[in-house]
């Protein structure tokens, strides 16, 4: 009981850190609103933060009653968006329930703050879990470290203050792997964890659809093989076909978004990045494997421009970036030290991370949600570290971040 009680006060204390922040940085962003682009990005319905927004306030406006397909329809036409009408001819297939969940809260609010202070609870709440998930795995100090970087680091704490769905999608994802962690090392499950286990499955299908059958993937991996040598026992075998059917049943309701958004990606690799930093770093084919390391390492520090005109709150991030340029060294050095975290783990998580930023490496807010993994591997690859390796990862850092200042300062 102690130790319950006191886990809980660690939970809220971590919840409430955060939170707090968090709420300084959106004062902060309400106080400058006339000053800065109102969206993280722009001001413009290209970008889905300052689309959500609008085709909220839109609803809150048009809308006769607290849920109104029709004006939720016409709400986000009038922003270019047909969610709409892909939600009226197939509700199962069109990852509509952040729409619907910033269309509601604006309803009854009638501002759309409410939506940002919304998502700042939310990635406090995520916190709350990478927190849980992280000391299953690694020590105390790498799990305080890990929950601090992503507590106060620049990127996490402004992003969150705007309306993207990726806070709610890293609360799903890492909600889900935290239950898959609890069972791979106690083997019992209780029917409330399932059921919020299957609503957060839920949640984050209808969230972002394409990324569910790979976190449940992996899920399944943590839970179930406990080494590269498969054994599974009998009682557990029930459990595992339930699993696979789950899992399969996601997929057939995803494989088109999956494949089609696949195809999407590459193209898009393909036809826009010709003239782009970014395209020395995508992937798009077998034969550019070579470049996945320095895929790696980008997709830590990005979104990344420096010397650029601060006219937004992404232009300040893009700015800062350098900073993270020890912990994109050190997560990469990571994959090559022996005295790591479990590796049936470390490598699921590395596969979910490493498919993700080779269909969306130019679209950074679409790995958001997996940053935490690499906080995590960085803050254990230094709690493990000697004097040698931290100066590893400082030397490199620093060349790093030269070259990143010289490239951008002469580009």
């Amino acid at each position: 009981m102690k130790e319950y009680q006191k886990n809980s006060i660690e939970r809220k204390r971590i919840f409430f850190r955060a939170l707090l922040i968090r709420l300084l940085i959106l004062l902060l962003i309400f106080a400058f609103n006339d000053s800065f682009e109102e969206g993280f990005v722009e001001s413009s319905t290209y970008y889905d933060d300052y689309r959500y927004e609008q085709g909220a306030f839109e609803y809150a406006e048009k809308a006769s009653s607290i849920i109104d397909v029709n004006a939720f329809t016409a709400a986000y036409a009038t922003v270019g968006d047909w969610v709409g009408y892909h939600f009226i001819e197939n509700p199962l297939d069109s990852s509509p329930l952040w729409y619907w969940i910033v269309c509601i809260v604006a309803y009854i609010f009638r501002t759309r703050w409410i939506i940002r202070i919304l998502n700042v609870i939310l990635a406090s709440l995520a916190i709350v879990f990478v927190g849980e998930f992280a000391s299953m795995l690694c020590s105390k100090k790498a799990t305080n470290m890990a929950i601090s970087l992503l507590t106060f680091l620049p990127y996490p704490v402004i992003f969150s203050c705007f309306a993207y769905k990726d806070q709610l999608v890293m609360l799903c994802t890492f909600y889900l792997l935290y239950a898959a962690m609890q069972y791979r090392l106690y083997g019992v499950i209780n029917i409330i964890r399932i059921i919020i286990f299957v609503f957060a499955a839920i949640t984050l299908l209808f969230t972002r659809g394409g990324l569910t059958a790979v976190v449940l993937a992996l899920c399944a991996c943590i839970a179930f093989i406990k080494s590269f040598r498969l054994k599974i026992q009998k009682r557990q075998i029930i459990l595992l076909i339930l699993v696979v059917v789950g899992l399969v049943a996601v997929i057939s309701r995803s494989f088109d978004t999956i494949l089609f958004k696949m195809q999407y990606y590459f193209t898009r690799h393909k036809e826009t990045l010709g003239g782009t930093t970014i395209r020395f770093i995508t992937i798009n084919g077998l034969g550019d494997i070579y470049k996945l390391p320095f895929t790696y390492i980008f997709s830590i520090i990005m979104p990344v421009q420096l010397f650029g005109n601060i006219k937004s709150w992404y232009s300040i991030v893009a700015n800062c970036s350098v900073i993270m340029t020890p912990i994109a060294v050190g997560a990469t050095l990571y994959a090559v030290k022996r005295n790591k975290i479990d590796k049936v783990i470390y490598w699921g998580c590395m596969a979910l991370y490493l498919a993700s930023i080779v269909t969306s490496i130019n679209i950074f807010r679409h790995y958001y949600s997996l940053m935490p993994l690499s906080l995590i591997f960085f803050s254990d690859y230094w709690d493990k570290s000697d004097a040698t390796w931290k100066g590893l990862v400082i030397i490199l850092a620093l060349l790093f971040s030269m070259l990143l200042i010289i490239f951008y300062g002469l580009a």
